[in-house]
């Protein structure tokens, strides 16, 4: 209403100064008539917002927003008795509650149509799953943070986090820490990062290993955690460990697929840097080649080493890289992982 108001005097203005004049007379008769349909339109723009001032609209918009936070890191049945416990509470108006729950909890609530109605259903108005960032948004998250760092170490840096923005920092200041200690070349850079954290794999390892395993052996496996120089820095070395040392073992299948997922990185990497440069342009999301889809990897191996194992599988085929077979389990054990609370549980 403003806006057409000031234009209204404009052209009152601009019809009265060529109206003084005999040769402009009659250019000021139409500027007259649009001055005057500015003004009444102003007049009528300024009568809807009185009229719309004077309605009652109620606010529906939440107040307050209440934050439920760490119900993921409880499992499924505490955490639906929790829920139980306090949904009476989601029914005061006003009110909006965000509550994180674990994916075996969401997976509950997935299921509903064969499950029955849950307290998960009842409660929730609507259930959205956190998803793991892709590369496009580890780029976004990590070029605010680092200028000038390569497409290569973004997508190092979101493979070995797996796409968890905190992981992805904390793999981004390895990075940074490695290049400021004199490390410049990006396929040796990447190599020592992944060694490093294939010694945290060994140490814990060798932290839950115990001598009263079911066959009444000690683990074969324990010498070659011991060594310095096992399973090696090269992709080939630890490819050629996880084929010979990693089976026939009392070794749990998540440990020889996260070996399996360090042997590929490395190898991704360093030998095969130049392809992984290229594949960053051209290799979409759903291609089974996407560096989104190791990281995906990465992911599923803490809660189903044969799927971790498998996607690892499907990646390396995908890039016509030589793929492994799964190991077998000895006699009489299974590699399924542990429940969730087994204090021994990854």
């Amino acid at each position: 209403a403003n806006l057409m108001h000031r234009r209204a005097a404009i052209l009152a203005k601009l019809s009265a100064s060529l109206d003084s004049s005999k040769l402009t007379r009659l250019l000021a008769i139409p500027i007259v008539k649009l001055s005057d349909l500015a003004y009444r339109s102003a007049v009528a723009a300024r009568s809807n917002v009185n009229y719309l001032r004077t309605v009652d609209v109620p606010d529906l918009s939440p107040r307050i927003v209440i934050g439920i936070d760490e119900i993921d890191k409880i499992d499924a049945d505490s955490a639906l008795r929790f829920l139980n416990d306090i949904k009476a509470i989601f029914g005061i108006p006003y009110c909006l509650y965000l509550v994180s729950v674990s994916d075996e909890a969401l997976a509950v609530f997935e299921q509903r149509a064969v499950l029955g109605r849950t307290a998960f259903d009842s409660a929730f108005d609507e259930v959205i799953r956190a998803r793991e960032l892709d590369f496009a948004s580890c780029s976004h998250l990590l070029r605010r943070r680092i200028a000038g760092m390569p497409d290569s170490l973004i997508a190092f840096c979101e493979v070995m986090s797996g796409g968890l923005p905190r992981d992805l920092i904390r793999t981004a200041r390895s990075v940074v820490e490695a290049c400021a200690q004199g490390e410049t070349q990006i396929a040796q850079l990447t190599l020592a990062i992944v060694a490093a954290e294939i010694e945290v794999l060994k140490r814990a390892r060798i932290a839950e290993m115990n001598t009263d395993d079911r066959s009444g052996r000690p683990h074969r496996q324990l010498r070659s955690l011991l060594k310095d120089d096992w399973p090696g820095k090269s992709a080939r070395s630890m490819l050629a460990a996880v084929e010979s040392d990693l089976n026939d073992t009392l070794v749990p299948l998540r440990f020889a697929a996260a070996l399996y997922l360090y042997a590929t990185i490395a190898e991704v990497f360093s030998s095969k840097l130049p392809a992984t440069i290229s594949s960053l342009r051209s290799k979409g999301p759903g291609d089974a080649g996407c560096i989104d889809r190791l990281a995906q990897a990465r992911n599923m191996i803490s809660v189903n080493g044969d799927v971790g194992w498998e996607l690892i599988s499907r990646f390396r085929a995908a890039r016509r890289l030589r793929t492994l077979d799964r190991p077998e389990p000895a006699a009489g054990l299974s590699t399924d992982p542990e429940p969730a609370d087994d204090p021994h549980a990854d």
